[in-house]
């Protein structure tokens, strides 16, 4: 097992994710399906919820306003076996919501 690979490969979801937050088929992707995310106001959604958030947005195309953007920092990776652990703290800037 190459962890280090398994590390990179994951940083990479990662960042395509934060770079892509406005699609759908980047949540998709990034999230497990049984997700449970706690927001930075205590609110908590599962993937399914969170998905449903794409069918009820409107077009943002339609939006004059520049998509936001999404970083993280302090980001923690660790591989356990089969199963990879993302942790850190995420920022939205422009118009984030």
């Amino acid at each position: 097992m190459d962890t280090a690979a398994e590390t990179a490969a994951l940083r990479a979801l990662l960042d395509d994710f934060l770079a892509n937050a406005d699609v759908a088929s980047a949540h998709e992707r990034f999230w497990a399906e049984d997700l449970v995310y706690t927001s930075s106001t205590g609110t908590r959604r599962g993937k399914a919820e969170i998905m449903a958030g794409f069918a009820e947005a409107p077009d943002p195309s339609a939006d004059p306003e520049p998509a936001p953007t999404y970083s993280a920092a302090d980001v923690d990776i660790r591989v356990y076996g089969t199963t990879g652990v993302v942790a850190g703290m995420g920022a939205g800037s422009g118009n984030a919501g």
